[in-house]
C-alpha cells in the first residue's frame, strides 16, 4: 500500500482472494483503511463447524464483528 500511494496515477485500491487468500483479503481490508474494497471468494460457508477450524481463522473474533470494521467509512 505504501508503494501504491506514492505512484503518480494511484487510484482506489481493492484486494481479492480465493479460499485462504480470501480470508487474508478480508482481514487486510478490515484493518487497513487505505483499501477501498475487498472481493472474497471461496471462503465463506456454513459457520456451524467453526469450532473445528484452526485458531488463526478466528483470531479477530467472529466474522460478523470483523465485517463491521469494513462497513462504509
Amino acid at each position: 500500500m505504501d508503494w501504491l500511494e506514492q505512484q503518480q496515477h494511484a487510484g482506489k485500491v481493492g484486494v481479492t482472494g480465493y479460499g485462504e487468500g480470501g480470508l487474508i483479503a478480508f482481514y487486510a481490508a478490515a484493518v487497513d483503511t487505505r483499501i477501498a474494497g475487498a472481493l472474497v471468494s471461496g471462503y465463506f460457508k456454513s459457520r456451524q463447524q467453526t469450532w473445528q477450524e484452526p485458531l488463526y481463522r478466528d483470531v479477530w473474533g467472529s466474522c460478523a464483528n470483523l465485517a463491521t470494521r469494513r462497513s462504509p467509512r
